[in-house]
């Protein structure tokens, strides 16, 4: 079985100080959240339901999917399991 790969965007909205996920990869996806710990909470709570049911990915392969979340303005990245 091959791992499945996904690209989440982060940035942080210089008026509110909000930030916000979005991928191209995973469809439905767009997030808010007050800081990038509730952002990554929000992103492990959402992200396996919606790869089940919005990209079709088996339940049982979950566990073998990465989800790469880049942050803007160059804070870095990181790159997550997702466990269902």
């Amino acid at each position: 079985m091959s791992q499945n790969r996904y690209h989440i965007v982060l940035l942080k909205c210089a008026e509110t100080g909000v930030y916000v996920g979005m991928s191209d990869d995973i469809p439905g996806l767009t997030l808010e959240a007050a800081t990038q710990e509730e952002m990554i909470g929000a992103i492990q709570q959402v992200v396996p339901d919606l790869l089940i049911h919005n990209c079709r990915i088996p339940e049982e392969d979950i566990g073998e999917t990465w989800v790469e979340v880049a942050y803007s303005a160059g804070a870095g990245s990181c790159a997550m399991r997702v466990d269902g």
